[in-house]
């Protein structure tokens, strides 16, 4: 709970800083859930590599969280052909 508070004061923090570039539909945020204690403070945008460039500008660390989409990365695709094999013997 200690750390949950401070988390939640600099989420409001970037609600309003980003909010210009919120209402120009730059970036949007994920719904907002009941408890939230924003471990992440997740955006997401159109523009995802300019907007990350200006964040980082700004002092800002970034990241993207999904750089590949999980279909397109090569381990994900290796397991899932190791399940379809393995359950394709099992298969009438």
């Amino acid at each position: 709970m200690r750390t949950t508070v401070p988390r939640v004061a600099f989420a409001r923090r970037y609600d309003e800083a980003l909010g210009d570039m919120i209402r120009e539909g730059v970036i949007a945020l994920p719904p907002r859930s009941e408890g939230c204690v924003y471990h992440q403070y997740a955006i997401t945008s159109p523009m995802r590599d300019h907007v990350q460039r200006r964040l980082t500008e700004a002092g800002i660390g970034t990241d993207v969280h999904y750089p590949l989409p999980c279909t397109g990365n090569p381990l994900s695709m290796a397991a899932k052909l190791l399940v379809t094999t393995s359950r394709q013997k099992r298969i009438s």
